[in-house]
């Protein structure tokens, strides 16, 4: 049994991805601008909600340090 050698290796140009359904683009960002909008949104929800964790863990601590001190005004 011996290897099998590829004989004719194919040659794609340069080309990049569309982030968001991972298509085979040449020369623009996105695919589509049903992509680009998908992307935008996805992206958009992303960064919300690390900020609202965010605040949330600043809340919180703060929170801890009025408690701990006592001074909580109930």
């Amino acid at each position: 049994m011996g290897k099998k050698k590829l004989e004719e290796t194919v040659k794609l140009p340069q080309h990049k991805h569309c982030p968001e359904c991972a298509k085979a683009i040449l020369d623009q960002d996105y695919c589509s601008e049903k992509c680009k909008d998908l992307f935008e949104k996805r992206l958009f929800k992303k960064k919300l909600l690390i900020y609202l964790q965010v605040g949330a863990a600043a809340f919180l601590i703060l929170l801890m340090l009025f408690i701990y001190s006592g001074q909580l005004p109930f």
